[in-house]
């Protein structure tokens, strides 16, 4: 039994089978292997378990499968225009302050937001105490703890999702 594709050996992926989820031998689909657009930012905090969907094309429409605090679950992309306005605040910031330059802490930053604020409350991570990492925030620039990165994600697809009743077994 397995959490995430990380816990499977090889090129084996954790699938959801009629026991849980296991480490499988995945599939190769003909065709894309999502649909146009990008998932929200990654949840900060907690991930939930569900798995209400495997790709984006069990999800109808436009909707693609994303990672959110319960799960996997199918979900309006976001505008790409809305990832470029934020690429292109991080890039101002970083060229008129400097921000980055200096110490990189282990660990990631949490998914930047949509909208930012414009404290400037520290520069690189040497600005801040212990582990925490300077990010890009609500508020502005501001020390915040870092994350776990993003769950690895290995090439190919989960086989055809089960019929029947699913176990809900959880082995750990």
């Amino acid at each position: 039994f397995c959490r995430s594709d990380k816990d499977c050996d090889g090129s084996e992926k954790c699938c959801l089978t009629k026991v849980g989820k296991e480490c499988v031998n995945p599939v190769q689909k003909p065709g894309p292997s999502a649909k146009p657009g990008t998932c929200p930012a990654y949840p900060f905090g907690h991930v939930g378990l569900a798995m209400f969907c495997q790709t984006d094309f069990d999800c109808k429409g436009t909707l693609k499968c994303c990672i959110t605090s319960v799960g996997y679950n199918c979900t309006l992309p976001v505008e790409e225009s809305m990832i470029t306005n934020r690429l292109l605040l991080m890039k101002t910031l970083s060229k008129n302050y400097r921000i980055g330059q200096g110490g990189n802490k282990p660990g990631q930053c949490p998914a930047a937001p949509a909208i930012t604020g414009k404290a400037l409350l520290c520069r690189s991570d040497d600005d801040c105490d212990g582990a925490d990492k300077c990010c890009l925030t609500t508020v502005g620039r501001t020390c915040v703890k870092p994350v776990e990165p993003r769950p690895v994600s290995k090439k190919g697809s989960c086989p055809p999702k089960p019929t029947g009743p699913i176990g809900l077994a959880n082995f750990c």
